[in-house]
């Protein structure tokens, strides 16, 4: 309510619209995760959008049928009449806004590359309706209708669903996998670090690891490695190296696990000790 309040004093103009949406969920310990990145289960993906558009738009209409953030410009731009100007793989929903439908329904996209930069292996989602199929070394497929905090995989029974789920997704994940990655610069890449995220790069294509670890499988390695980057950051170097070195033995493959544990050993004084890290970093990315 407040935030719809706080539209309403923005939106004086007849042709203002306000828009007002979350750009991800955070997990708060489903399925093992603290955070947001890592997995691509509801609790991250599920967010907000809330639209204000007095000339438009019915009052107090709630939409039921899943949307994607990537359907937000076209459809702005639809309810202001104005042309986008750019291309985009987001649908103009405002028609069956404007008449107060539930929009026509679509496949749903996300995808992670994020446990890649950990030498694991990326994860792919794809809605329709209410099924939910996680593309994985150990794929997913969920009923959110049934089992809104998917602790059910039923792929083992739905085998049809998922062969065709699993056929939509494969070309998304081709296409995304053929876009060019851009290098973050120094100051880009510190700030990240500082946030909590790990900027080492990923392999580039073709030289991945054989047989990458399912991320979900990670969750208590991606945990240990937060705790011991807090731990970095706050300046608690022993508590730091203890919980980073059990980590490169853990998972040795792993460029941030090395990178990590460099960074802690040059802030604790073992310049030698980094040294040596920061080449087995070099050698895993």
């Amino acid at each position: 309510g407040r935030l719809l309040d706080f539209a309403t004093q923005l939106a004086p103009a007849r042709r203002t619209l306000v828009a007002i949406a979350g750009d991800h969920g955070e997990a708060l310990g489903e399925h093992g995760e603290l955070t947001h990145g890592l997995l691509l289960y509801q609790p991250t993906l599920h967010v907000p959008l809330l639209l204000h558009a007095p000339d438009a738009l019915a009052a107090g209409t709630r939409v039921r049928e899943p949307v994607s953030l990537a359907d937000l410009a076209p459809t702005l731009a639809g309810l202001l009449e104005l042309p986008l100007g750019l291309k985009t793989d987001g649908r103009d929903l405002s028609a069956a806004l404007r008449r107060d439908q539930e929009p026509p329904r679509g496949d749903l996209y996300a995808e992670t590359e994020y446990p890649a930069t950990f030498g694991w292996s990326g994860i792919a989602a794809l809605r329709r309706g209410s099924w939910k199929y996680l593309a994985a070394p150990r794929p997913e497929l969920y009923d959110l209708s049934v089992d809104p905090r998917e602790a059910k995989n039923v792929l083992s029974t739905e085998r049809r669903i998922q062969a065709d789920l699993a056929a939509s997704i494969a070309p998304l994940r081709a296409l995304a996998a053929a876009l060019p990655s851009m290098a973050a610069d120094a100051e880009t890449r510190a700030q990240l670090a500082a946030l909590g995220y790990a900027t080492a790069r990923a392999r580039p294509a073709g030289q991945a690891r054989e047989n990458p670890r399912d991320p979900k499988d990670a969750v208590p390695l991606f945990r240990a490695f937060e705790e011991g980057h807090w731990a970095l950051l706050a300046g608690r170097f022993p508590e730091a190296l203890l919980t980073l070195r059990g980590l490169v033995a853990e998972d040795p493959g792993n460029p941030v696990f090395h990178d990590e544990y460099a960074g802690a050993l040059r802030k604790s004084g073992d310049l030698a000790g980094a040294v040596n890290e920061y080449r087995r970093a070099a050698e895993a990315a």
